[in-house]
């Protein structure tokens, strides 16, 4: 038997409760548990709470970043990839646009928006207060109630041309997020309507 925490327990019928209605209601006990599992994760990228991962993770679960080639194995890796969001953005909203639950395991797809207001370690060496909106899917194998393997698919090229990366390709063509300008203030204090004193 599992142990199961008082905050994962409260977390985890909010969570079914906002949730009732959208799945079906002949759906199996375990499709039901692997769903919640599913939203639980959702919950904690957003929120970075880390009190559920040894509820959530087989001890020995392995989480694949696959657009940066990572690897995290064990409860302390997974903690800290799943809480490394809060390191470097503030307002992080992770909704879930669409979810595929089987009897083992979940497809969640998902967009995530979120200020990137510190640096993002060998990434972004500086604070740029830019507001990222990206998409990505999580894939989740479950045995036993718990994620024995996940991976992550995100786009990280749109998130770092929001970021104000470049992209050179071959031929000299640069692709860039172009933000719009901002208006030219300067003829600003000089009242040409003659309705100012």
């Amino acid at each position: 038997m599992k142990k199961v925490s008082a905050r994962m327990t409260a977390t985890a019928v909010g969570i079914l409760v906002a949730s009732c209605g959208t799945g079906s209601p002949e759906a199996s006990p375990i499709l039901k548990e692997n769903e919640l599992t599913a939203r639980l994760l959702i919950s904690d990228f957003q929120s970075g709470d880390l009190s559920n991962v040894s509820g959530l993770f087989a001890p020995t679960a392995v989480y694949d970043d696959v657009s940066s080639a990572r690897q995290y194995q064990g409860l302390r890796e997974i903690a800290g990839y799943i809480g490394s969001i809060q390191s470097w953005a503030d307002g992080i909203v992770m909704s879930i646009d669409e979810m595929q639950v089987w009897k083992t395991g979940a497809v969640i797809e998902w967009s995530l928006s979120a200020a990137q207001q510190r640096p993002i370690p060998g990434v972004v060496s500086t604070a740029t207060g830019h507001e990222v909106v990206v998409n990505g899917a999580t894939v989740l194998q479950i045995t036993n109630h718990r994620i024995t393997r996940a991976a992550d698919y995100m786009d990280d090229l749109t998130m770092m041309l929001q970021l104000g990366g470049e992209l050179h390709m071959p031929g000299g063509i640069v692709l860039k997020n172009d933000f719009p300008s901002l208006p030219d203030t300067t003829d600003l204090d000089q009242d040409t309507t003659g309705v100012g004193g």
